[in-house]
């Protein structure tokens, strides 16, 4: 869900009143160009806050689809991170998303992922928004003091956050990440790569196998492998990454951050999810990105949902076990697209399944054609 936090509205207050031009340089990184925008037309600031992976929030708070039952789990907050690269205006502006835009919130949300399918660690990405245009991105370096106050607040044990910058050019990449112990106030350990001639998405893919090793040497979180979500192979990382942060933005347009219209090239992020689902076939991940991708697209009034939605209706139907993750979530996509039939056969096929689910099956009304599901 869209919290509004009036620590946001603090952050930026306290950013502008020591001069914005010197301290922060903000791009407002969304889907159509605008014009410049100055500090005090900077529009409302909002913190979207996820306690599950991307691909699974959308769905009538599908809690069945992680692992919930964590006995006082350790918390970690992670941040998009800030970035800078040549040639950074001066004054706030909003921007066509583009890589390294798209990276600073898709290197969290993935880290955050497998601190939740893999630990029993409990992980929460903060994202800033601003209503009506999108993802901020902080030009300059985040500080642990802007962040302690929500950090406090949330009970946060650990918060992650980071900085990736471009130079040279765009050429040179460096990305530092920093995990901080809360009540401590110190920073536990830091990981830093770099990179020549490499897409934003590939450099950040190089991190997260530093990060856990970090994680797990510092005894704050243990790794098990997933077999339902297993982590994306080393060659499919990059694209995972591209996945998690299109996801987001048809998100954020399906919880009204963003108009649905200033979503571009919709058909092709449905068939980047398609892909991941391809090469990776034995990650349910993959399967619900497309799920979701062309469920969110009906919802904020897209197009591509109309190439797909009688297709995946057929698939669903020839490829129902009631096991399945694509089966149990498939009553609530036909509930969502009209299929009335369907859906009730799917729903009376799948009541025998566990407690959990069946209170989240209660919930999926059949006969609702225009069910509109946030967060």
């Amino acid at each position: 869900m869209i919290v509004k936090m009036t620590f946001v509205f603090r952050i930026f207050k306290m950013i502008l009143n020591k001069d914005v031009m010197k301290h922060l340089k903000l791009l407002f990184c969304f889907f159509i160009f605008s014009t410049s925008l100055k500090a005090e037309d900077i529009p409302e600031i909002s913190t979207l806050t996820l306690d599950m992976p991307i691909w699974a929030v959308g769905f009538h708070d599908a809690k069945w689809l992680i692992n919930s039952s964590k006995s006082n789990p350790k918390k970690i907050g992670f941040f998009n991170l800030s970035a800078k690269k040549s040639n950074m205006p001066k004054e706030p502006i909003t921007q066509k998303e583009d890589d390294l835009g798209r990276t600073s919130r898709s290197l969290p949300l993935y880290l955050a992922e497998r601190i939740n399918i893999e630990t029993q660690c409990a992980a929460i990405n903060y994202v800033f928004v601003a209503q009506g245009k999108g993802p901020i991105v902080s030009g300059e370096s985040w500080d642990f003091n802007l962040f302690k106050e929500l950090a406090n607040t949330e009970q946060l044990d650990f918060i992650v956050f980071g900085h990736y910058e471009k130079d040279y050019l765009d050429l040179r990449s460096s990305l530092k990440l920093e995990v901080w112990d809360v009540k401590k106030e110190i920073e536990i350990f830091s990981i830093v790569e770099k990179s020549l001639f490499k897409e934003a998405s590939s450099v950040a893919a190089k991190l997260p196998s530093s990060f856990q090793n970090k994680i797990e040497t510092k005894n704050i979180c243990h790794y098990v492998d997933s077999k339902i979500y297993p982590k994306p192979r080393p060659d499919i990382l990059a694209p995972y990454l591209d996945g998690l942060g299109q996801m987001l933005a048809q998100t954020l347009a399906d919880n009204e951050v963003i108009s649905g219209s200033s979503i571009w090239g919709e058909v092709q992020m449905i068939e980047w999810y398609r892909s991941l689902w391809q090469y990776m076939p034995e990650s349910d991940a993959n399967k619900l990105m497309f799920t979701k991708g062309i469920i969110t697209s009906k919802r904020y009034g897209g197009v591509a949902h109309k190439d797909y939605s009688k297709n995946f209706r057929d698939f669903l139907k020839s490829n129902f076990n009631k096991n399945d993750t694509l089966s149990k979530m498939s009553p609530l996509f036909y509930s969502e697209f009209g299929f009335v039939k369907d859906c009730i056969a799917a729903k009376n096929d799948l009541s025998g399944s566990s407690t959990e689910y069946k209170n989240w099956l209660s919930k999926i009304d059949c006969q609702q054609i225009d069910n509109i599901n946030k967060l």
